[in-house]
């Protein structure tokens, strides 16, 4: 695909961090470096890549937690039409595809349909049951697999010289490095620390804290990283390594993660109210 010999579009499906957009950016610089694609290269496609105003490439992502409008969408078909300025191919890559709005999903369908010869599409999601049908079915999927904790502990010893930290990182991650690497440079052990307060709160049925804790999380973390660390205190009480529950309070902890996780999925909002109130029901 990247070299031009095939023709049509790609999803990539798996986790957050697994590698999608990593391994893109090695496809589409291959197919556009002027050296043959070497390492360090430093011809004007490779920089204009890595600077991420390559003429050729059109990135498209959601912004924080709001769907991709049509405006987006329509102003990057509308580029691709004309041929390349500075390449072969014209590359697009949509992310969170199944992120976009009614009226966008249906302008990129109109142009799957009949793909201009010049461009290749690569899509991502982490989840494909949220694609469009009729876009799924236009495209070849390429799963994305979970990565070892040996690797992911490899990839974060460069940024990292504690190993329990570095363990930390791995366990919330689960096989994805690039997960890892974002929670670790921004320094989110102390979101770790919020959500055990919180479950510590709701042990001790301290309405106060609870509910303050929830609101300074929410307030410095994105809701999705709040149910990473969610899951990853589960885990650890779960093993033994963090506050005790019962395994009935788990198991109702569980089951209103999953709840509030799949309500956030599907709306796309902060959801700040539903977690306190219905966290803080399973007492």
């Amino acid at each position: 695909m990247f070299r031009g010999d095939l023709v049509g579009t790609v999803l990539l499906v798996g986790p957050e961090g697994v590698g999608k957009r990593f391994s893109t950016f090695l496809g589409i610089r291959s197919a556009l470096c002027h050296q043959g694609n070497v390492d360090g290269c430093s011809c004007s496609s490779c920089f204009f890549l890595k600077q991420g105003c390559h003429p050729d490439v059109h990135w498209i992502s959601p912004q924080d937690d709001k769907d991709i409008p049509v405006g987006s969408v329509r102003d990057v078909l509308d580029r691709i039409r004309l041929r390349p300025e500075v390449s072969k191919l014209r590359f697009v890559f949509l992310e969170h595809v199944d992120r976009m709005t009614d009226a966008s999903a249906n302008a990129l369908l109109k142009t799957l349909e009949e793909p201009p010869s010049h461009v290749r599409f690569i899509l991502t999601t982490e989840r494909p049951d949220g694609v469009m049908g009729t876009i799924r079915s236009r495209c070849l999927e390429v799963p994305f697999r979970r990565l070892s904790d040996e690797f992911v502990h490899t990839t974060l010893k460069p940024f990292e010289p504690e190993s329990s930290v570095r363990d930390t990182y791995v366990r919330v991650s689960s096989g994805c490095p690039g997960l890892a690497l974002r929670l670790l440079s921004s320094g989110q052990l102390s979101c770790r620390d919020k959500v055990e307060k919180l479950f510590l709160a709701l042990d001790q049925q301290d309405i106060v804290t609870f509910f303050t804790t929830v609101d300074e999380t929410l307030k410095t973390y994105t809701v999705k990283d709040f149910f990473l660390w969610c899951w990853g205190v589960l885990s650890d009480i779960l093993e033994g390594k963090s506050i005790r529950f019962s395994k009935v309070q788990v198991t109702k902890l569980v089951k209103s993660i999953e709840e509030l996780e799949d309500l956030h999925l599907s709306m796309h909002t902060n959801i700040g109210y539903q977690i306190k109130f219905r966290l803080w029901s399973i007492l």
